[in-house]
């Protein structure tokens, strides 16, 4: 069976997703270049960049080929080991979505992303109603934020979206909400890129 290009092509683009042909190119270790050229199809991916793509995107070969339409690799909880449950747990910790609390007895967490902690509500709320309907709701609406990186504690707090989270209810309001708060960390990240030097380039005499 011949392989379409126009296929392959289409979905490294769904799987890339928001991602810059930049950040792809440092997340496969290749240049810019390269991406662009595999997403206007003047170049065919490797198999083994294909396996990279599959990994680091978390689809699945076949889908990425054209050979099979389920996309998602599914990974069971089962097999979360504690080195990496503590490595997400840092994670969060360090974007400020999870706040430690110590006592005499218990180390305790404290959700402090919006976003997870509305996920997390509805999911646990799913689950415990029916297992079908949680898988259901993990496949088609979980997913929609497959791509969505994590965002800094303090932008919560900026520029009216505070209010955003409090009005959103649907996970479709919530990809507004994330889109919203994502410019608003990327105007601060371009803001603290173009000062660098904090009092300037002073005087050069």
């Amino acid at each position: 069976m011949a392989l379409e290009i126009d296929i392959i092509r289409a979905r490294l683009k769904e799987a890339f997703g928001r991602d810059s042909q930049e950040t792809v190119g440092k997340k496969l270790n290749m240049t810019q270049g390269n991406v662009s050229k595999l997403l206007s199809g003047t170049q065919q991916p490797t198999l083994e960049t294909i396996y990279h793509v599959s990994e680091i995107y978390g689809v699945s070969v076949d889908w990425l080929l054209g050979l099979s339409d389920k996309k998602e690799i599914h990974k069971l909880c089962e097999g979360t080991t504690y080195a990496t449950a503590v490595r997400n747990l840092h994670e969060l910790i360090r974007h400020g979505a999870l706040k430690v609390e110590y006592n005499a007895n218990a180390l305790l967490f404290r959700v402090a992303d919006p976003l997870i902690k509305m996920l997390t509500e509805k999911s646990v709320t799913i689950y415990k109603t029916d297992k079908e309907l949680y898988d259901n709701w993990n496949d088609t609406k979980l997913a929609l934020f497959q791509y969505h990186p994590l965002i800094w504690e303090g932008t919560w707090s900026m520029n009216g979206l505070d209010f955003l989270t409090v009005e959103a209810t649907t996970e479709a309001d919530w990809l507004e909400v994330w889109d919203e708060a994502k410019k608003v960390e990327d105007d601060c990240a371009d803001l603290m890129s173009d000062n660098t030097e904090p009092f300037g380039e002073g005087d050069k005499r």
